[in-house]
């Protein structure tokens, strides 16, 4: 999902404000689970993310931050017959951070599925 809807969910119990703290994300869910790639920046809304059906649960899906650490990138890799398969999705900011980064790094992803996102890069033509 490109630029997930990340919204005010409720307020929770606190021990420091009568308020409560503010429980933010997106729609959630009890068949499917969240995979958020969420930047260093606290404040940041994340652009990128998945949801993975609870009956794929057996394919073992994890984020892949180790091979590919970007805000704006989510690697996920999964396990299907002994073999480890990956998927990607990329955003694209006006700057092309996400494009560039893949471009400057060179990074070997064997067995990729699919690759999808908003790269916002328009052609001349």
């Amino acid at each position: 999902m490109q630029e997930p809807p990340w919204n005010f969910i409720q307020y929770t119990p606190s021990t420091t404000s009568l308020e409560g703290n503010k429980v933010v994300g997106a729609p959630i869910h009890p068949d499917w689970v969240q995979v958020v790639q969420v930047s260093k920046d606290s404040e940041a809304v994340p652009r990128v993310m998945a949801f993975i059906h609870s009956h794929l649960s057996k394919l073992c899906f994890a984020l892949r931050r180790d091979m590919v650490d970007h805000k704006d990138i989510l690697l996920l890799s999964f396990f299907n017959r002994g073999e480890c398969h990956f998927l990607i999705n990329i955003y694209s900011d006006d700057r092309h951070s996400a494009v560039k980064f893949m471009l400057d790094q060179v990074i070997d992803i064997p067995n990729l599925l699919y690759m999808g996102g908003d790269f916002n890069v328009r052609d001349a033509e």
